[in-house]
């Protein structure tokens, strides 16, 4: 069933192409069902007027989102409060057994939630490629310990899609 009537904007915020990665693929769960979408960086979005549904996704770092993916939502606040927003999530919080570290995750929003809450979120494990990171990057990963390596659930993020394509679906 064709969807052209709903427009979806799928933005994001990356630093080393893993949570792009993960924004690709969600445009690409979003388009098998027929709607019309568009992928970004967040830094190349001139307007979100002509977008229904807005999915925004950033990697965290030190627990926040990266700047221009909260500038994003700073920037767009009033008109996002009158569209339905989904915000995902990379961190490598995700890829631990650690309960302290997982239960960090919940309050890496907040901020952003406290300026347009979203219909879901999507948190996902991501990827630390030493190779890809700038010496400081890689010395602050050493010493907060996070494992190398590509932590992300294909499968995980599908299935939050499709939920939350339901979530539009029903409205």
């Amino acid at each position: 069933m064709n969807q052209p009537q709903v427009k979806i904007l799928v933005v994001y915020a990356s630093e080393a192409g893993s949570t792009a990665e993960v924004a690709t693929y969600i445009k690409k769960q979003i388009e098998e069902e027929k709607y019309e979408v568009v992928l970004s960086n967040v830094k190349e979005v001139d307007s979100v007027n002509d977008y229904d549904i807005i999915f925004v996704g950033s990697p965290i770092y030190v627990g926040k989102w990266k700047k221009e993916a909260t500038k994003f939502i700073e920037t767009n606040q009033e008109i996002l409060k009158s569209k339905q927003v989904f915000y995902f999530l990379t961190c490598m919080n995700l890829a631990t057994d650690d309960h302290e570290k997982l239960a960090q995750v919940p309050k890496f929003l907040e901020y952003e939630r406290s300026l347009v809450e979203s219909v879901s979120e999507g948190r996902f494990a991501g990827v630390i490629n030493m190779k890809k990171l700038s010496f400081f990057k890689r010395l602050m990963i050493k010493m907060v310990k996070a494992p190398e390596g590509d932590f992300r659930n294909w499968e995980e993020i599908a299935n939050w899609t499709n939920q939350s394509l339901k979530l539009i679906k029903d409205k």
